[in-house]
């Protein structure tokens, strides 16, 4: 990663400038931004036309991520529905008490 300049989601890096623009400068980042994607779509391409590349282990890996997120979406809902269940349990024993 080059100096003075941080991750940012998705793996992109930020800081430093492009085209002559400066950080503050919402147009630098962006141009940033777009070169990273370009370079992501031409490297992606280049695998498309490799006729080694089968895409299977791609595949096997959005397969465990999904999983993984569909996982994490569960337990986050089991614990919603528990402290929603406390919370109007609560809730109702406090409205007997008037």
């Amino acid at each position: 990663m080059p100096v003075g300049s941080t991750p940012t989601p998705f793996g992109l890096q930020s800081g430093g400038s492009a085209g002559g623009a400066t950080g503050s400068d919402a147009i630098g980042p962006l141009n940033e931004v777009i070169s990273q994607t370009q370079a992501q779509t031409a490297d992606f391409s280049n695998k498309l036309t490799d006729p080694t590349f089968s895409g299977q282990s791609e595949m096997g890996k959005m397969l465990e991520l999904q999983r993984a997120v569909s996982l994490e979406t569960m337990m986050y809902q089991a614990v919603s529905n528990l402290e929603k269940a406390r919370t109007d349990a609560s809730k109702n024993a406090i409205q007997n008490m008037k």
